[in-house]
C-alpha cells in the first residue's frame, strides 16, 4: 500500500456515543460495504465538470490537536477554485502577535523532510481585530509536485487569529497579515512548501476562505448544513471538508458530497493526496480511501467501550498511522485515553500507550509504554519519523512526552516556563509537526499571542513571537 506523507487539522472536538468492537492487536482489511456491495458515492468527480449538491449531517466536536507530515501527489486537477470574492487585506508589514489569541498553526516543512498538509485549531475565545483597506483577487495556479524544500530558502508557515491569516515566508522571523475576514476563524491549513505552489486554506465553523498563491484569499461559496465545520485537509490540491459527520471534497470550484452509509459518521480525517483519505467513523474505526472517496477499506476496528463518549484524532505519515481516541470514562482530574499505532500502513496495530487507569474502557491492552505520560489528553502530533509527541496534563504543568515507534520515550519534561516553553502564557495551544523533528506550538492568552518552535521534537525551543 502506497501512500504519501500528508496532514489535516483541528483543535476542535468530534464527540459521539461510539459502538462495536475489534481487535487492538492484529490484521484487518474488510472493505465497508452497503448490503454486500462495496460503497460508492452517487456524485461524479468534480473533475468531469457535472455538479453535486451539499448533504446534511449530524453534529460532532473535536478536542485534541495535531497533525501529520507527509508529502503529497499533485493529480494534475484545478485546485479548490473559489466561486465567492471575500475582502481580503493589503499584505502588510506585521511586527508583533500583541493583543492577539491565535488560533491555529501550520509549517512548510524544513528543507529536505515530508510534508504535511493539515492544519490545527482550537476552540478558544478570540479578541476582535478591525479590517483593514482591502481587496478581492482570485488566482488559481497550475498543480505541481510538492517538493520537499522552499523556493526562497526560507520556510513557509501561517498562523490566525479571529479575523486574521499571518504568513511568514521566512520561518517566522517576519510576518505579514494575509487576509482579513469576518467570523472567527478556528484553523488554517495548506500544501504549500514552495512559496505560491499550493492551496492554502483558512476557515471558520461556517465558511472556507481560499488561496492558490498564499497571498490572495477568496470565499467559497460552500452552502453547508449549519452543522458547522470541523475539521479541513489539503492534500493535491484538493480540499477535504469534515462537517457535522458528513465528508466533502471541495474541488474545481465545487463541493462533492461523499457517501458514508456503510461506514457511518465520521469523526477525523486525513488527507495524504488528491484521492487518498483517512478517517475514523462513528464506529471509531478506521477506513482509508484511494479513489477520492468512492471506496472504502476498513482497517482497524478497536475494542473500545461502545457505552462511553471517544473524541477521535488520526494522523498519518507515510506508512505510519497513528490514532488517538479520548474521553470515556472520567474521574476527578482525569480521563481514559489510548493511543495506537501502525508502521505498515494499517496491515498491523499495536497500542503504543494510554492513562494506565481506565484500562476496562479498551479491552484491558498491553501497550507498548508502561507509564502513566498524563492524566488527560491535550494535544496530539506525529512527525515524519513515526515518532508521536504527546501532551497530558500533569501534577504541576503540562508534561511533554516523545514516544518512538517502537515505544521508547524521549524528551519527557514538565512544560514549566524554565523548559524553554511559554506553557503558563498559553490559556490555549495547539501543536503541529511539520516534518523530522521540527515542532511548532501555538496558543494564545489575553494579552498576547505565542509561537514556539523546536527543531529537536522539543529538546530546545525558538520563540517566534
Amino acid at each position: 500500500m502506497k501512500k504519501s506523507a500528508q496532514m489535516t487539522a483541528v483543535f476542535v472536538v468530534l464527540s459521539l456515543v461510539l459502538s462495536g468492537c475489534g481487535q487492538l492487536t492484529g490484521q484487518s482489511g474488510n472493505s465497508a460495504q452497503s448490503s454486500g456491495n462495496s460503497v460508492k458515492t452517487s456524485t461524479t468527480n468534480q473533475q468531469t465538470g457535472s455538479r453535486s449538491s451539499a448533504s446534511a449531517g449530524s453534529g460532532g466536536s473535536r478536542v485534541t490537536s495535531g497533525q501529520t507530515g507527509s508529502s503529497g501527489k499533485k493529480d494534475g486537477s484545478t485546485p479548490g477554485k473559489p466561486s465567492t470574492s471575500v475582502h481580503v487585506s493589503v499584505p502588510v508589514a506585521f511586527s508583533g502577535l500583541n493583543a492577539s489569541t491565535l488560533t491555529s498553526v501550520w509549517f512548510a516543512p524544513p528543507a529536505g523532510t515530508a510534508a504535511s498538509t493539515t492544519g490545527l485549531s482550537t476552540t478558544t475565545s478570540t479578541t476582535t481585530s478591525t479590517t483593514a483597506n482591502s481587496t478581492t483577487n482570485s488566482t488559481t495556479n497550475s498543480t505541481t509536485t510538492v517538493a520537499s524544500a522552499n523556493a526562497s530558502g526560507g520556510q513557509i508557515g501561517y498562523v490566525t487569529d479571529a479575523n486574521h491569516v499571518y504568513r511568514t515566508g521566512d520561518g517566522g522571523k517576519t510576518w505579514q497579515i494575509v487576509a482579513t475576514v469576518t467570523g472567527s476563524l478556528v484553523g488554517v491549513t495548506s500544501d504549500e512548501v514552495q512559496a505560491g505552489d499550493g492551496v492554502t486554506v483558512a476557515w471558520t465553523t461556517s465558511g472556507l476562505w481560499v488561496s492558490t498563491n498564499g497571498i490572495n484569499f477568496t470565499q467559497a461559496n460552500l452552502q453547508l448544513p449549519s452543522a458547522g465545520l470541523t475539521q479541513v485537509s489539503v492534500a493535491g490540491g484538493v480540499v477535504w471538508l469534515l462537517d457535522g459527520g458528513t465528508l466533502y471534497r471541495y474541488i474545481n470550484g465545487k463541493l462533492q458530497p461523499l457517501s458514508s452509509a456503510a461506514i457511518g459518521q465520521v469523526t477525523a480525517i486525513t488527507a495524504v493526496d488528491a484521492n487518498t483519505c483517512y478517517v475514523v467513523a462513528a464506529s471509531t474505526a478506521v477506513y482509508e480511501t484511494t479513489d477520492g472517496g468512492s471506496n472504502w477499506q476498513q482497517l482497524f476496528w478497536p475494542p473500545l467501550n461502545a457505552q462511553l463518549p471517544w473524541q477521535t484524532q488520526i494522523e498519518v505519515s507515510g506508512s505510519h498511522i497513528a490514532v488517538l481516541y479520548a474521553g470515556g470514562d472520567s474521574g476527578v482530574g482525569q480521563s481514559a485515553y489510548i493511543a495506537v499505532e501502525s508502521n505498515n500502513g494499517g496491515t498491523t496495530w499495536s497500542p503504543l500507550f494510554d492513562n494506565q487507569t481506565f484500562t476496562g474502557d479498551y479491552g484491558h491492552p498491553t501497550p507498548l509504554v508502561q507509564q502513566n505520560l498524563g492524566s488527560t489528553a491535550l494535544l496530539f502530533a506525529l512527525q515524519s519519523n513515526g515518532n508521536v509527541v504527546f501532551v497530558g496534563t500533569g501534577s504541576s504543568a503540562p508534561r511533554w512526552t516523545v514516544v518512538t515507534p517502537q515505544g521508547t520515550v524521549q524528551n519527557t519534561f514538565s512544560m514549566t516556563a524554565g523548559s524553554g516553553v511559554v506553557w503558563p502564557d498559553m490559556t490555549t495551544a495547539t501543536m503541529f509537526a511539520s516534518g523530522g523533528e521540527q515542532v511548532v506550538l501555538v496558543g494564545g492568552a489575553s494579552s498576547r499571542g505565542v509561537i514556539d518552535l523546536s527543531p529537536t521534537s522539543g529538546g530546545t525551543w525558538d520563540s517566534l513571537s
